[in-house]
């Protein structure tokens, strides 16, 4: 119940990437995020979506600066919910500022949960936590 493990310096680089590719305005992210942060299966759930396996995460992106002019992720705290490092919950701040000068402070919390595969970790499932996400598909068959 109380793990007394840290993530691994290339589980702490995949979880800055992961950040550092969601915060970036361009149109080949979302394969960036396919290819080279997730399993061919894995699962995203956002505050607004739900995606799963490389065809979907890979078209995640678009229309996610239609409106937007700046993203910015920090991370808070980072709780590591298993012996290995590869279950984490996440707390964090997310500044958005809209394309109509619109700025937005957000406090989130979320899961990534990690397995480590051929070509070093990857993330199996992210799911945004709070805010509760509002996805059309039934979030627990994504489990």
């Amino acid at each position: 119940m109380w793990p007394i493990s840290h993530p691994s310096p290339e589980v702490k680089q995949l979880v800055s990437r992961f950040f550092a590719l969601v915060d970036t305005n361009s149109e080949e992210v979302g394969q960036a995020l396919a290819d080279e942060i997730f399993t061919p299966d894995g699962v995203l759930i956002t505050a607004n979506a739900m995606f799963q396996g490389s065809a979907e995460i890979s078209q995640s992106r678009k229309g996610a600066w239609t409106t937007v002019k700046t993203r910015q992720h920090t991370i808070l705290k980072g709780y590591v919910n298993d012996a290995h490092g590869m279950d984490i919950v996440l707390v964090g701040n997310l500044k958005i500022e809209t394309l109509a000068g619109t700025k937005t402070n957000l406090e989130f919390v979320a899961r990534m949960k990690i397995i480590e595969g051929q070509l070093g970790p990857r993330i199996c499932k992210y799911q945004v936590v709070s805010p509760a996400p509002q996805v059309s598909r039934p979030i627990l068959e994504a489990a």
